[in-house]
C-alpha cells in the first residue's frame, strides 16, 4: 500500500494533541505528511496571537522537532506558484504546497478556503483532521492503533492511559 500524501495546514498544527496524533501517524508511515515554511510561520503567528504567553522559542523548537522526525516533509514551493492558485487568497500558499509535492489531501479544519472546484483540478481534496484520521483508520486500523499506543506511552505529563488517549483522539 502506498501511503497517501497530505499537506498539513497551520490550523491542524495549532493544538498539541491534534499535532501529536498527526505526527505520530506520519512517523509510523501511515501517511506522508508535508508542510512549508509559510505554513509553519502561519501556525506560529496564530498560536502566539491566541496564547501570547507561549515562548516563541518553544514553538520553534516544536517545529524543529517535526522537521527532525520527518526530514523530507518540508516542501519547497516554487516562486509564483501560490499566486496562480484559485482558492482563498490567504491560503493559496497551502494549495500551492500541496500541488508542489503532489499531495492528495490538504488536512485542514478550514475547508471553506479549499473548495472542491479549487482543489479537484489538481487531484487534491481538503479534509478535516478528524475525518482524515478516520480515513487512515479505515486504511490501516492496526497501524493507527499501534501508532496511538506508542504516542500514549510517550506521554509523561500528565500520564495518559491508552484508552484515554484514544478517547482524546476522537475529539481531534
Amino acid at each position: 500500500m502506498v501511503a497517501p500524501l497530505a499537506i498539513l495546514d497551520s490550523d491542524v498544527l495549532f493544538g498539541v494533541i491534534s499535532m501529536d496524533v498527526l505526527m505520530s501517524l506520519g512517523v509510523a508511515a501511515i501517511y506522508e505528511p508535508h508542510w512549508s515554511e509559510e505554513i509553519l510561520f502561519a501556525a506560529e503567528r496564530n498560536i502566539l496571537k491566541v496564547r501570547p504567553n507561549v515562548e516563541p522559542s518553544r514553538l520553534r523548537s516544536r517545529f524543529e522537532d517535526m522537521d527532525d522526525a520527518l526530514p523530507d516533509a518540508l516542501v519547497e514551493v516554487p516562486a509564483g506558484l501560490a499566486h496562480s492558485m484559485p482558492n482563498d487568497p490567504g491560503d493559496r500558499h497551502v494549495l500551492a504546497a500541496a500541488v508542489a509535492v503532489g499531495a492528495q489531501y490538504i488536512v485542514t479544519n478550514n475547508v471553506r478556503h479549499f473548495l472542491p472546484e479549487h482543489c479537484e483540478p489538481f487531484g487534491i481534496s481538503a479534509i478535516r483532521a478528524d475525518a482524515f484520521v478516520a480515513f487512515l483508520v479505515r486504511l490501516d486500523a492496526e497501524g493507527v492503533r499501534d501508532a496511538l499506543v506508542e504516542m500514549a506511552l510517550r506521554k509523561r505529563r500528565p500520564s495518559m492511559p491508552i484508552p484515554a488517549a484514544i478517547v482524546e483522539v476522537r475529539s481531534v
